[in-house]
């Protein structure tokens, strides 16, 4: 993957989305381990796009993150159809769990692709072309550069929990059929 592949836009330039938030979950907040990643996403269906509107990584405990999750929904507007999409590993089922019993007007669901069981060179494999295509667009914001520089930098950068969660949303948005389904808020 390489930088100029990355597409960028301004948020008032982002066309009506149904918001998702992706969570790569960590057991742990040592930092001797992978943070959790989560990220903001959405897919526009006139345009067969999806943007990327905010990607922190943050080493954090079950009530943290939990914490964080309710902040995030209240910050990123997210309800209705929007999805708390959970790599079913490591933490993810209990968060899974937790959110669904605490956090009213959000749903997490485990992601369900075939990515899951791959390793993390698979799931790049699927990110890079629609990157390469500019079917992925991240909206301005100071977070840019640390995932922008994880994907380019994979298998060398320190951490990769961003690598696992583009390929699922690439594989969610383009590659599983779920494109179809995908209706935009008006």
């Amino acid at each position: 993957v390489k930088e100029d592949w990355f597409e960028y836009c301004h948020e008032r330039e982002v066309p009506k989305v149904v918001w998702d938030l992706w969570v790569d979950g960590a057991y742990t907040k040592s930092t001797a381990n992978d943070p959790s990643g989560l990220v903001i996403a959405g897919y526009n269906k006139r345009y067969k796009k999806a943007y990327i509107l905010n990607a922190r990584s943050n080493w954090l405990e079950m009530p943290e993150m939990l914490t964080l999750i309710k902040e995030m929904k209240e910050l990123y507007r997210l309800r209705g159809r929007s999805r708390v999409r959970i790599e079913p590993k490591a933490t993810g089922k209990t968060l899974k769990q937790l959110i669904n019993n605490d956090i009213k007007g959000l749903s997490a669901v485990e992601i369900s692709s075939h990515l899951v069981s791959e390793g993390k060179e698979a799931r790049l494999q699927t990110a890079s072309p629609k990157l390469e295509a500019g079917k992925v667009v991240l909206v301005k914001g100071n977070w840019n550069d640390a995932f922008v520089s994880e994907i380019c930098n994979f298998p060398n950068a320190d951490h990769d929990e961003f690598v696992d969660l583009i390929g699922y949303i690439c594989d969610h948005y383009f590659d599983s059929g779920d494109e179809m389904e995908i209706e935009v808020e008006n």
